[in-house]
């Protein structure tokens, strides 16, 4: 059900800083309005397409992620997949306009800073269970089975 947005530079840097996600809102939030639209948050995303083709790659997604915002690979590729909505390997704007309807939980066709800290910290910890799921050892899976 989670799919970004802002896309996640969230998930690990809210951790260090507590109002992350309300500077993150901040700056998605150009016109001030205390809402987010589906052009304000489209163009949010076009950091992460670096060829300008429309289409987001892992390659693309990864290389932002690790530079920009200093979060792991690992973490930086599940993000990927769970915002890659459609599984086709790119975000594309079927994707970005699918978090953007996930987020818009009262479908007012904006997405309020209240939704989009709620949408961030369910994505937080979808993917910090995956990442338990995934750091696992088979070790520890069969002490628990």
């Amino acid at each position: 059900m989670l799919a970004p947005c802002i896309i996640l530079l969230l998930v690990l840097q809210a951790q260090a800083n507590p109002n992350y996600f309300q500077q993150r809102f901040a700056q998605t939030d150009r016109n001030r309005d205390n809402k987010i639209s589906l052009k304000e948050y489209m163009d949010s995303l076009q950091f992460y397409d670096r060829n300008n083709d429309g289409r987001t790659t892992l390659s693309e997604w990864v290389s932002q992620m690790t530079r920009k915002a200093n979060i792991p690979i690992d973490v930086s590729s599940l993000i990927f997949y769970v915002l890659d909505s459609d599984g086709n390997y790119l975000l594309n704007y079927v994707d970005k306009r699918e978090v953007f309807k996930v987020m818009d939980f009262n479908d007012d066709g904006f997405v309020s800073r209240e939704e989009f800290n709620t949408y961030w910290e369910q994505m937080k910890i979808s993917v910090y269970r995956q990442l338990h799921r995934t750091r696992r050892s088979p070790d520890q899976d069969e002490v628990q089975n």
